[in-house]
């Protein structure tokens, strides 16, 4: 379909349904749109329109009455000025042509709203090309899948505020609206919304992670089969844990497979991708100082994954030995299903406790400025984590008149969360019994372990390296450095103040 006479009000440059049912939405709300079906072929002379695919693609739009380009040129000529692009690709990004094409084509005072998945140092650097060149660019994180896209998904903006003002209506029409709260949300400067949609694709992984291992629990220390499993899981989707994850697992967990006759569960290899954007995170939160272990442990899982032939070898060679008599223990089947049901809670809980530590830390680092409830608000409601544990995590966090303690020990979960920790513990050393991995729910106890539990081993190893003269260390009853003088005869040690930050001690002793 060729470019009609009149302007269009935004230009689409897609390459896969997310992008095309954005401007489907786009038109539905009124808005005239320009799709060009990008290609890194384009660049190079490619014929689009012989693509079948495209070909099929063409035809709905056309059906839609939107506007379609075979080249970046013709759909930057066919937009209203001044001119505003939305490039959207969900795994990965555009090709630097296809940029350098579209950057030479527009002028001081349009906007690029990049989608696509960029890395932080990615999207600074282009952010500060084109504002040298007078052209607006957002860096945006998106929150859901193709079909949201057609009826509304959730936004994470990054960049100059006053350009994010310039396109707030355009995305906002765009974006899922909630109880009244839009799920476009401004983070911040820079890369501010590439980090956010980070943070909460990391917890989306958690989340997946967590409902996984309560499914194996169940079936591999309960025994269930997958009706029973089935069963169990509608059970919880009527609790704290009902939503939309819930009851997708519900679904899965009872299929047979048509093949072989056994459940679906039974014949799915546990090799699992990761997004490039999500393993990013791990980096972020160590250069931020926040400790992320239940969400690095989602994601650790899916590496150790990939390690197919690895783990295999290593099955075959290695005699996983298990404490004796624990797999014949017969245990309460309604109060241990009980029982992990809580420790999913909890450790998704946990989970979002960290979250909520990462963005603030980020938001007091790089200067940003958020709702964070409303930007929690605006993950949940756009995407699949529905649920009503995180709709009472917006509500905790829409009333909260400071941060000082953890989520999970803050407001009305404190109580949830001393109600369920001893079943978290339970369902831990089973599993750790049995051999069973749980690596989520390990890594939420422990964690609640360090940050309330009093004192940490760090303690000790401070003690050990001013023994090797590395470092002076601080003492619970001083405020200043000090350092021991480790050479005393009776082992009654004294320890000096170490005013002048020293690395190495003087008292170290000879070994």
């Amino acid at each position: 379909m060729g470019i009609g006479m009149m302007k269009s009000d935004v230009g689409i440059v897609a390459v896969d349904n997310i992008g095309y049912n954005l401007a489907l939405q786009f038109r539905k709300k009124g808005y005239k749109v320009t799709v060009c079906c990008a290609d890194v072929n384009i660049c190079n002379g490619y014929d689009v329109s012989g693509d079948e695919h495209i070909k099929s693609v063409l035809n709905s739009l056309s059906v839609s009455e939107i506007e379609t380009a075979f080249d970046i040129e013709s759909m930057v000529a066919s937009l209203e000025s001044p001119r505003k692009i939305f490039l959207i690709k969900r795994n990965g990004i555009f090709s630097e042509e296809i940029y350098f094409k579209m950057t030479s084509c527009l002028q001081p005072g349009d906007t690029i709203i990049d989608c696509c998945d960029s890395s932080f140092e990615l999207t600074e650097k282009r952010g500060d090309e084109l504002r040298n060149l007078g052209i607006a660019y957002l860096g945006v994180g998106i929150a859901g899948d193709e079909y949201s896209a057609l009826e509304g998904m959730s936004f994470f903006v990054g960049g100059k505020k006053s350009d994010f003002e310039n396109v707030k209506t355009l995305i906002s029409a765009v974006s899922s609206n909630f109880q009244g709260i839009s799920c476009c949300q401004y983070i911040g400067e820079g890369y501010a919304g590439r980090f956010a949609q980070m943070i909460f694709g990391g917890l989306e992984y958690s989340i997946l992670e967590t409902m996984s291992e309560a499914v194996m629990f169940l079936k591999y220390v309960l025994d269930f089969d997958g009706e029973q499993i089935h069963d169990t899981l509608c059970e919880w989707n009527e609790s704290e844990l009902g939503g939309y994850i819930t009851g997708v697992l519900a679904d899965i967990v009872s299929c047979t497979d048509k093949d072989t006759g056994s459940y679906i569960t039974e014949v799915v290899s546990d090799k699992a991708g990761y997004s490039r954007n999500v393993s990013r995170l791990s980096s972020s939160a160590s250069e931020l100082s926040v400790p992320i272990s239940v969400i690095n442990a989602a994601v650790y899982t899916r590496y150790l994954s990939k390690m197919t032939d690895k783990r295999s070898l290593a099955a075959e060679k290695f005699e996983l030995k298990r404490i004796k008599n624990s797999q014949s223990k017969e245990y309460d089947e309604d109060r241990l299903s009980e029982c992990i049901r809580r420790s999913c809670y909890l450790t998704i809980l946990t989970a979002v406790s960290q979250c909520v530590e990462l963005l603030l830390k980020a938001e007091e680092k790089y200067g940003w400025s958020m709702n964070i409830a409303e930007v929690f608000f605006a993950f949940y409601a756009g995407t699949v984590i529905q649920c009503n544990l995180m709709g009472r995590v917006c509500d905790n966090l829409s009333i909260a008149d400071n941060f000082d303690l953890p989520l999970f020990a803050a407001g009305d979960f404190r109580n949830d969360s001393e109600a369920y920790i001893l079943n978290l513990r339970e369902c831990a050393v089973i599993s750790v019994e049995q051999g069973l991995p749980l690596p989520a729910m390990i890594n939420a106890i422990s964690y609640i372990d360090c940050y309330c539990g009093g004192k940490l081993p760090t303690g000790i190893l401070q003690l050990v390296r001013n023994y090797l003269g590395y470092d002076s260390y601080k003492r619970s009853d001083r405020k200043e450095a000090v350092t021991t003088d480790w050479n005393a005869p009776d082992g009654k040690v004294t320890s000096v103040s170490d005013d002048s930050g020293a690395k190495k001690s003087i008292y170290h002793k000879e070994l």
